[in-house]
């Protein structure tokens, strides 16, 4: 298997899906320019996603599980 199968698609599959589950506002308050630059973050430097206020609990504890947090 080369380096760029193990190391990136794994994060890339888990980027979509956080993306997809983000509320897609794009508004801007947490920081970023879109909530998939949220999701890039999330997943990259393991950020929790503490910093949508669009979020609601059920959608943060959603978030939490699929970081594997």
């Amino acid at each position: 298997m080369r380096w760029i199968e193990y190391y990136l698609l794994p994060r890339g599959r888990r980027i979509r899906r956080i993306s997809a589950a983000l509320p897609g506002v794009n508004c801007g308050s947490c920081g970023f320019a879109s909530c998939r630059d949220y999701a890039v973050d999330m997943v990259m430097t393991g950020n929790p996603p503490d910093l949508c206020p669009v979020c609601d609990r059920f959608m943060y504890d959603m978030l939490l599980e699929m970081m594997g947090i």
